[in-house]
């Protein structure tokens, strides 16, 4: 008798934890959107934050898409980067060795980014140049052409499509934000890094395309990214190298260059990424490149074209933009704060970055206020895809 009760006992027990384990609330990604319980989360976070962590979350810096045993030198050196510095997300990546990218496993991102999110004081947003979808750094998922290839076709509905998709894969691996749409367009044959990039020479075309592409990823719960504010199309030089120039004058910007970011304004971009190019047109010092240029970053982007979402600058550690600090990580950083950058992306030297910037509040140079404006902002953006 005995063993019979202890039998049903342990039956129901089992039972119990199969249905409690179909239960286990799995996060499933919900259109982008920020409500009252996400606006609140963001102010109260701003709050409980000190200097030090409010600072941390304005950067982001590289990981690996690859597997790291948690008690494996590399990955504790991430995680410990990561705590020292108080860290707003990464920029998923894999090894670039010899002009060639090393794919990796789905399985294999979702395992870093979950890891790091368990071991993070605060909830991390992870970005990718998910440019042609997540084959672009992946195995055994969806790889589409360039954008070229959906402009050539003049069918919207394809990028909107393509911006769905990588949208359900990034946010199956715990990635929420994607550098794209190419909001560039491609009007000099000479370029040597947008072209292909580029959805094509027709602002309206390109336009079009970027706001369709960002329709389709907000709808299933991935935040977009117009890039390379001002225009990267109409140069002949690659900012990963050296420092382009925007030879044209204002009427051809606005002609060319601006619509296709006003039209990605209009379909609720989540971001503008600032070009390091120089656009004499818009800021007359020669050694100002887009990113540190209160006139573009601030006045052009913000106040006549009414963008108010994230803000962030292309990488800190090209060519570009580390020509006019060669060796001054600190300055870099607050210069691209003072022109209006929310976040830094990936810069050459996050010591030297990080220190200078909290040196420059601590010194009055920027505003603690103006640092909660770019946090506020950040936090928002959490919220909006659900890491509250």
């Amino acid at each position: 008798m005995n063993r019979r009760i202890y039998s049903a006992a342990l039956l129901i027990s089992i039972c119990m934890s199969v249905m409690s384990y179909a239960k286990e609330p799995y996060q499933t990604a919900s259109p982008v959107h920020l409500d009252k319980k996400g606006e609140k989360w963001a102010r109260e976070s701003l709050k409980k934050m000190s200097l030090e962590q409010k600072i941390g979350q304005m950067f982001m810096v590289r990981a690996l898409a690859q597997f790291m045993n948690v008690n494996s030198p590399e990955y504790i050196a991430l995680r410990d980067t990561m705590r020292k510095y108080h860290l707003g997300g990464f920029g998923l990546t894999v090894r670039f060795e010899d002009g060639f990218l090393y794919k990796n496993e789905p399985l294999e991102a979702a395992t870093v980014i979950n890891q790091l999110q368990k071991d993070s004081e605060f909830p991390l947003i992870f970005a990718a140049d998910f440019e042609h979808g997540l084959g672009m750094r992946l195995n055994g998922v969806t790889d589409f052409p360039q954008a070229m290839a959906f402009g050539a076709t003049g069918k919207v509905e394809f990028a909107r499509q393509s911006g769905r998709i990588t949208a359900q894969e990034a946010r199956a691996i715990g990635v929420q934000w994607n550098w794209f749409p190419d909001a560039d367009v491609n009007s000099n044959p000479a370029n040597p890094i947008i072209n292909t990039r580029s959805f094509g020479e027709d602002p309206k075309l390109v336009g079009d395309m970027a706001a369709a592409y960002i329709a389709g990823a907000h709808q299933f719960g991935m935040m977009t990214t117009a890039k390379h504010f001002p225009g990267h199309g109409n140069t002949e030089s690659d900012s990963h190298v050296f420092v382009p120039v925007v030879k044209v004058d204002a009427a051809h910007l606005d002609a060319i260059e601006l619509p296709p970011f006003r039209a990605a304004i209009q379909a609720g971009v989540d971001a503008v990424m600032i070009a390091h190019v120089l656009v004499p047109a818009l800021d007359p010092n020669p050694n100002r490149v887009a990113t540190l240029s209160p006139a573009i970053v601030t006045g052009l982007l913000q106040q006549k074209m009414g963008f108010h979402g994230l803000i962030i600058t292309d990488a800190l550690d090209m060519g570009g933009l580390r020509w006019s600090f060669p060796q001054e990580a600190a300055r870099a950083a607050v210069e691209s704060v003072k022109a209006g950058n929310d976040m830094l992306l990936l810069p050459f030297d996050l010591d030297g970055s990080y220190n200078g910037l909290l040196r420059a509040v601590r010194s009055g140079e920027i505003s603690e206020a103006r640092i909660d404006h770019s946090v506020l902002k950040i936090l928002r953006a959490k919220a909006s895809v659900g890491l509250n």
